[in-house]
């Protein structure tokens, strides 16, 4: 059990150093993707900065696939907070990007988000629905 956050720690560790030594701005918003990605359940606000900060970097050098995994990653972390209705907008956003982007696997799992929080919401048919695509 111990072995888990070990892992866990590790691979933060690992992403944050190569967040320092990366200077191409592409691979520096798939790191903070990735770290708010990974730190989203246990530290939801640090995930929130990450995705932030790849958000708007994303917009800046107008790179699609960055921001629509940074749109993900903040309906994770609105979901982690119980912000369903943000939860929603922010997953809604990311799923029309990954269509665009023809992402399907990006999209499932942006489907598992949606499916999650109409779950919460005890809307059990709209989240079978969502689970299903």
């Amino acid at each position: 059990m111990t072995q888990q956050p070990s892992k866990r720690s590790t691979k933060i560790q690992e992403l944050v150093s190569r967040l320092e030594h990366e200077s191409d701005p592409r691979a520096r918003i798939d790191l903070l993707n990735d770290l708010s990605a990974s730190v989203s359940s246990t530290d939801p606000e640090r995930a929130r900065v990450y995705a932030h900060e790849a958000l708007e970097l994303g917009v800046s050098i107008h790179y699609e696939k960055g921001i629509a995994f940074s749109y993900q990653s903040l309906a994770q972390v609105h979901f982690c907070v119980s912000e369903f209705d943000q939860a929603l907008e922010e997953a809604q956003k990311a799923l029309t990007r990954f269509i665009q982007l023809e992402l399907p696997q990006a999209a499932a799992r942006t489907h598992l988000i949606l499916a999650s929080v109409h779950l919460r919401q005890s809307k059990q048919s709209k989240g079978m629905e969502e689970t299903i695509q």
